[in-house]
């Protein structure tokens, strides 16, 4: 989410220079493991805004049009696999975290939006239905 916030002010940095910035596609490319979060408090928790962000390089508002350095642009997949198994590779949890499997903790959401089919900016706008922590129902939309 926080490159979106970065635009300007990575761009008055970098003007006169060819460099990329939240270069997520090259250093995915080059075998990188993402780990993404939030960056919460500073910007919003939502993972879905976070969504949108990778895979557009734009901001909630759809600026600027076709995204900023959008040949950084990660697929919906990426971005989900940052969010979750690079973000549990980083904190040494993924034999824990990271996926659903026998084994591993079972925290989960369930959604109204499948990421996977629906428009980026369908993604941005996806609700929690339930919400599942070690297994158990701890929260569900009516």
């Amino acid at each position: 989410m926080h490159c979106t916030s970065d635009i300007d002010l990575v761009d008055s940095l970098l003007a006169g220079h060819d460099l990329a910035s939240y270069a997520w596609r090259g250093m995915l490319n080059a075998g990188v493991t993402l780990a993404f979060g939030s960056d919460a408090p500073v910007e919003s928790p939502n993972p879905f805004a976070a969504l949108y962000a990778a895979v557009t390089r734009a901001r909630p508002d759809g600026t600027p049009a076709g995204g900023w350095q959008p040949e950084q642009r990660l697929t919906m997949a990426e971005a989900v696999s940052a969010h979750t198994l690079g973000a549990a590779c980083a904190a040494s949890e993924q034999n824990r975290k990271g996926i659903l499997a026998p084994g591993k903790l079972a925290d989960f959401i369930a959604v109204d939006t499948d990421p996977y089919r629906e428009s980026p900016e369908a993604v941005l706008h996806t609700k929690v239905m339930t919400t599942v922590v070690g297994g158990e129902v701890r929260c569900q939309q009516p």
